[in-house]
């Protein structure tokens, strides 16, 4: 009789695991090139599920046109060599975020980004983006001094968001 009510007790609880929303922090660098954004990268961390990741993009071909200017916003943002050939087409954005979703595995996922821009950016592929803007989430260099990565801020905004709750 004990050893039913502990097997109906661990049932339940994995009951309830799968069906926990988990939080998943996403951060994303991109390049302009004539007034449209072409992601390079897309970070994730699931705080709970332990997974985190990145997927890459290739800009389009005619992205060599814009040398000048595609190194200029290098610079003053991100640090990406626009040159460096990524795991997807610029194209694929999609397929993309289904590799993203199929690593993450779980049907109750919310997302989070930092800033308003990246969150309408990142809304189309991963149903609703929360701003952590929102929800007073401070600024990368005050939580740490680690280098300025893709990956690394979506794991320092996921650590934030997972304990600040």
């Amino acid at each position: 009789m004990v050893d039913d009510i502990a097997l109906k007790a661990d049932r339940m609880a994995l009951f309830t695991t799968s069906k926990m929303t988990h939080k998943v922090v996403l951060d994303a660098d991109w390049f302009m090139i004539e007034g449209e954004r072409y992601f390079k990268i897309i970070s994730y961390f699931a705080p709970t599920l332990g997974l985190f990741g990145e997927v890459s993009f290739s800009l389009p071909p005619s992205a060599a046109f814009h040398k000048l200017d595609l190194a200029i916003q290098a610079k003053k943002s991100h640090g990406l060599d626009w040159r460096t050939p990524g795991f997807f087409r610029h194209d694929e954005v999609c397929r993309a975020v289904d590799v993203i979703n199929a690593r993450l595995g779980h049907a109750h996922l919310e997302f989070f980004s930092k800033g308003l821009e990246k969150a309408k950016l990142l809304e189309p592929y991963f149903k609703t983006v929360t701003d952590l803007n929102a929800t007073g989430c401070p600024r990368f260099e005050t939580l740490c001094s680690y280098k300025r990565t893709t990956l690394q801020k979506a794991i320092t905004f996921g650590q934030w968001l997972q304990f600040s709750e």
